[in-house]
């Protein structure tokens, strides 16, 4: 096994050769700095330009944010009569701005699925009926 001195030989050699720090001086340091600077400055170029490409993207696609909903109430008592709409005064979520506030309409920005859910409450003696219109067709349970 002639190998196993020459390996001893060289991990002595490893273990024994001292540690050299090298000290920057300041110019050193101030080079690295300017270096470190600009390449942060490319990496934002970078990412300002392939944020670019992507609302470019999105442009072309026609693609919206997909996100939907909204939440509206009324915040006051409210005479309400047949066959009219009900605007509600406080809006607390329109994510999509697909609720008008101004006509009491809600048209859906992007075609999907959507879940509506409406609440109703009154104080007895009386009915209620409510109806949902759903482009021209009139949805209701009394």
């Amino acid at each position: 096994m002639t190998w196993l001195p020459a390996l001893l030989l060289t991990l002595g050699c490893a273990l024994a050769a001292p540690r050299v720090e090298r000290q920057l001086e300041p110019a050193d340091l101030e080079t690295l700095i300017m270096k470190q600077a600009q390449t942060i400055d490319q990496l934002q170029n970078q990412l300002t330009a392939m944020q670019n490409d992507l609302d470019s993207v999105h442009q072309q696609l026609g693609t919206q944010d997909a996100t939907v909903a909204f939440h509206a109430r009324l915040t006051q008592k409210t005479p309400i009569s047949p066959n009219t709409t009900l605007v509600l005064d406080k809006v607390d979520i329109n994510q999509g701005d697909g609720y008008n506030n101004k006509t009491g309409e809600f048209t859906t920005p992007v075609s999907g699925l959507y879940l509506l859910v409406l609440k109703v409450s009154h104080t007895p003696p009386g009915e209620i009926h409510a109806q949902v219109q759903l482009n021209e067709g009139w949805h209701h349970n009394g």
